[in-house]
């Protein structure tokens, strides 16, 4: 039985005044300028205070477009910007939060940011 799904239970007032997470809505987190720790910590509590409890991060590196400066740094995939978002994801869950996958540097997909091109032209 999915839990989910109202249809298959009575209706229940307290999961509706207090849904679980997984029924919010998802927010697009934009990474697109200089990622601190304190900034990231402040924008999650942020997060955390609103209820926004499902986010993905969206990094829009520096090579996404020449005519849309980002100020992404570190920049995408680099060993830094995995190490801080690491530490977003941890900083999170600690908060309640829940994270899901968007899978590249703004689009298409399976591009790596460019990466894949560049190197296998």
């Amino acid at each position: 039985m999915n839990p989910y799904n109202t249809w298959e239970q009575a209706f229940a007032p307290e999961k509706f005044s207090t849904p679980d997470p997984f029924c919010y809505p998802i927010y697009s987190w934009v990474w697109n300028d200089d990622l601190t720790k304190e900034n990231i910590y402040e924008q999650l509590d942020f997060f955390a205070e609103n209820q926004m409890k499902n986010l993905y991060i969206l990094p829009i590196s520096k090579k996404f477009r020449n005519n849309m400066p980002s100020l992404l740094q570190p920049d995408y995939l680099q060993d830094s910007y995995l190490d801080t978002f690491r530490d977003a994801i941890l900083y999170g869950k600690e908060k309640g939060l829940r994270f899901w996958l968007y899978d590249e540097d703004a689009w298409p997909s399976a591009s790596c940011g460019g990466q894949v091109v560049r190197k296998y032209p």
